[in-house]
C-alpha cells in the first residue's frame, strides 16, 4: 500500500509540472498575429561605451512595442507600452512580416522601423549608431530584468 501511495504522489506531481510547463510554454508564445500585430522586444545597454561603439556593460529590457499592420491601407500603428498609439508615415506594407515606415522621433529628428521577414529593426536616418540597442526574442525580453526608472 504504501508504494502505490508513493507512485500517485510522485504522478501528481509529475502531472503539475507538466502542465505548468504548458501554461508557460503559452505564455511565452505572442498571439498578436491573431489581430494582424506584430511586437519588438528589445534590449538597451545599460553602460554603453559611446567611443568604442560597444557594450560592456549588462543588458536591460525595453518597453514592449506593438504594431498594428494593415496592408490594404499601408498603414502601421505603433504603441508603446503604456503610452498612446501613433500613426506611422510614409509606409510600405507587403505584409505583417515585412514593412518600413518613417516617423518623427522627435521634433526634426526622422527614423525608419520595420520588419524583415519577422525581424525587426530601426534605422536612424540621420546615421546614428544603434549598438546600444538590440532585439530579442519574447523568450529573452521576459527573461531579462527590467530596467529601473532614472
Amino acid at each position: 500500500m504504501p508504494v502505490e501511495v508513493k507512485n500517485n504522489a510522485l504522478g501528481g506531481i509529475f502531472t503539475l509540472l507538466v502542465i505548468g510547463a504548458g501554461v508557460y510554454g503559452i505564455y511565452l508564445i505572442d498571439f498578436g498575429f491573431l489581430q494582424n500585430q506584430i511586437s519588438d522586444y528589445a534590449l538597451f545597454c545599460a553602460n554603453p561605451d559611446y567611443d568604442n561603439h560597444r557594450c560592456p556593460g549588462t543588458w536591460e529590457r525595453g518597453p514592449h512595442i506593438t504594431y498594428t499592420v494593415t496592408k490594404d491601407q499601408q498603414l502601421v500603428i505603433r504603441q508603446v507600452e503604456g503610452s498612446a498609439p501613433v500613426r506611422l508615415s510614409e509606409c510600405a506594407v507587403v505584409d505583417r512580416t515585412n514593412w518600413k515606415c518613417n516617423y518623427e522621433a522627435f521634433k526634426d529628428y526622422s527614423m525608419s522601423v520595420g520588419f524583415a521577414d519577422g525581424k525587426a529593426f530601426v534605422n536612424d536616418i540621420k546615421d546614428t549608431d544603434t549598438y546600444y540597442m538590440k532585439h530579442v526574442s519574447r523568450y529573452e525580453w521576459i527573461a531579462t530584468k527590467e530596467a529601473k526608472p532614472k
